[in-house]
Protein backbone atom coordinates (compact mmCIF):
# COMPACT_ATOMS: atom_id res chain seq x y z
CA UNK A 1 0.00 0.00 0.00
CA UNK A 2 2.81 2.99 0.59
CA UNK A 3 3.79 1.75 -2.60
CA UNK A 4 0.98 1.50 -4.60
CA UNK A 5 -0.68 5.18 -3.18
CA UNK A 6 2.12 7.02 -3.98
CA UNK A 7 3.44 5.44 -7.38
CA UNK A 8 -0.66 5.43 -8.31
CA UNK A 9 -0.48 9.23 -8.17
CA UNK A 10 2.20 9.98 -9.90
CA UNK A 11 1.82 7.85 -12.91
CA UNK A 12 -0.68 10.87 -14.70
CA UNK A 13 2.40 13.53 -13.35
CA UNK A 14 5.20 11.95 -15.28
CA UNK A 15 6.95 14.04 -17.93
CA UNK A 16 7.31 11.56 -20.74
CA UNK A 17 5.51 8.22 -21.79
CA UNK A 18 8.66 5.83 -20.70
CA UNK A 19 8.77 7.75 -17.00
CA UNK A 20 5.26 7.14 -16.46
CA UNK A 21 5.54 3.53 -17.65
CA UNK A 22 8.11 2.77 -15.12
CA UNK A 23 5.63 4.50 -12.07
CA UNK A 24 2.75 2.21 -13.81
CA UNK A 25 5.20 -0.82 -13.11
CA UNK A 26 6.33 0.22 -9.10
CA UNK A 27 2.55 0.71 -9.10
CA UNK A 28 1.82 -3.45 -10.50
CA UNK A 29 4.02 -4.39 -7.65
CA UNK A 30 2.11 -2.66 -5.00
CA UNK A 31 -1.24 -3.33 -6.36
CA UNK A 32 0.22 -7.25 -6.63
CA UNK A 33 1.11 -7.16 -3.11
CA UNK A 34 -1.87 -6.12 -2.12
CA UNK A 35 -3.98 -8.33 -4.40
CA UNK A 36 -2.51 -11.49 -3.25
CA UNK A 37 -2.52 -10.64 0.66
CA UNK A 38 -6.31 -9.03 1.43
CA UNK A 39 -8.05 -12.22 0.32
CA UNK A 40 -5.36 -14.28 2.42
CA UNK A 41 -5.50 -12.31 5.75
CA UNK A 42 -9.85 -12.01 5.08
CA UNK A 43 -9.74 -15.92 4.76
CA UNK A 44 -8.10 -16.26 8.07
CA UNK A 45 -10.84 -14.79 9.75
CA UNK A 46 -13.40 -16.57 7.75
CA UNK A 47 -14.88 -19.53 8.95
CA UNK A 48 -14.24 -22.29 6.69
CA UNK A 49 -17.78 -22.78 5.91
CA UNK A 50 -18.30 -18.93 4.40
CA UNK A 51 -14.58 -18.89 3.09
CA UNK A 52 -16.06 -19.42 -0.74
CA UNK A 53 -19.04 -16.83 -0.30
CA UNK A 54 -16.46 -14.29 1.81
CA UNK A 55 -14.07 -14.78 -1.44
CA UNK A 56 -16.92 -14.07 -4.18
CA UNK A 57 -17.93 -11.00 -1.69
CA UNK A 58 -14.85 -9.63 -1.45
CA UNK A 59 -14.03 -9.82 -5.29
CA UNK A 60 -17.01 -8.55 -6.40
CA UNK A 61 -17.17 -5.38 -4.19
CA UNK A 62 -13.21 -4.74 -5.03
CA UNK A 63 -14.58 -5.00 -8.64
CA UNK A 64 -18.00 -2.62 -8.29
CA UNK A 65 -16.07 -0.13 -6.34
CA UNK A 66 -12.87 -0.07 -8.77
CA UNK A 67 -15.27 -0.25 -11.72
CA UNK A 68 -17.40 2.35 -10.70
CA UNK A 69 -15.59 4.84 -8.58
CA UNK A 70 -12.49 5.17 -10.51
CA UNK A 71 -13.53 6.28 -14.01
CA UNK A 72 -16.66 7.89 -12.86
CA UNK A 73 -14.60 9.80 -10.60
CA UNK A 74 -11.89 10.88 -13.34
CA UNK A 75 -15.11 11.87 -15.33
CA UNK A 76 -16.49 13.73 -13.10
CA UNK A 77 -13.77 15.55 -11.88
CA UNK A 78 -12.74 16.51 -15.41
CA UNK A 79 -15.88 17.68 -16.96
CA UNK A 80 -16.81 19.68 -13.68
CA UNK A 81 -13.33 20.18 -11.98
CA UNK A 82 -10.32 20.84 -14.27
CA UNK A 83 -11.83 20.56 -17.70
CA UNK A 84 -10.88 18.48 -20.72
CA UNK A 85 -6.80 19.53 -20.64
CA UNK A 86 -6.56 18.51 -16.58
CA UNK A 87 -7.57 14.87 -17.05
CA UNK A 88 -3.84 14.18 -15.55
CA UNK A 89 -4.68 16.03 -12.21
CA UNK A 90 -8.05 14.18 -12.54
CA UNK A 91 -6.28 10.63 -12.76
CA UNK A 92 -4.04 12.12 -9.80
CA UNK A 93 -6.77 12.93 -7.34
CA UNK A 94 -8.82 10.00 -7.36
CA UNK A 95 -6.01 7.65 -5.97
CA UNK A 96 -4.90 9.82 -3.65
CA UNK A 97 -8.04 10.64 -1.91
CA UNK A 98 -8.67 7.06 -1.65
CA UNK A 99 -5.28 6.02 -1.42
CA UNK A 100 -5.54 8.42 1.73
CA UNK A 101 -8.77 7.06 3.19
CA UNK A 102 -6.67 3.14 2.82
CA UNK A 103 -3.48 4.17 4.35
CA UNK A 104 -5.80 6.61 7.07
CA UNK A 105 -7.40 3.34 8.22
CA UNK A 106 -4.39 1.18 7.90
CA UNK A 107 -3.49 1.37 11.87
CA UNK A 108 -7.20 0.96 12.92
CA UNK A 109 -7.82 -1.92 10.64
CA UNK A 110 -4.16 -3.76 11.15
CA UNK A 111 -5.37 -4.05 14.89
CA UNK A 112 -8.34 -5.21 14.58
CA UNK A 113 -7.33 -7.61 12.45
CA UNK A 114 -4.77 -9.07 14.59
CA UNK A 115 -7.31 -9.10 17.30
CA UNK A 116 -9.82 -11.41 15.14
CA UNK A 117 -7.02 -13.29 14.19
CA UNK A 118 -6.14 -14.59 17.50
CA UNK A 119 -9.59 -15.19 18.18
CA UNK A 120 -10.22 -17.34 15.26
CA UNK A 121 -7.01 -19.34 15.98
CA UNK A 122 -8.28 -20.07 19.30
CA UNK A 123 -6.01 -17.87 21.57
CA UNK A 124 -6.68 -14.32 23.29
CA UNK A 125 -6.73 -11.11 21.55
CA UNK A 126 -4.22 -8.26 21.57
Amino acid sequence: TWLLVPASVAIPLMPSGGAAFATWLLSMVGMSTVSAAAPIALLDVTPGAMRGQMTALFYMVIMLVGLVVGPLGVGLLTDHVFGPDGIRYACMLVPLVFGLAGLALLGTLRRRYAGELATALGGSAP
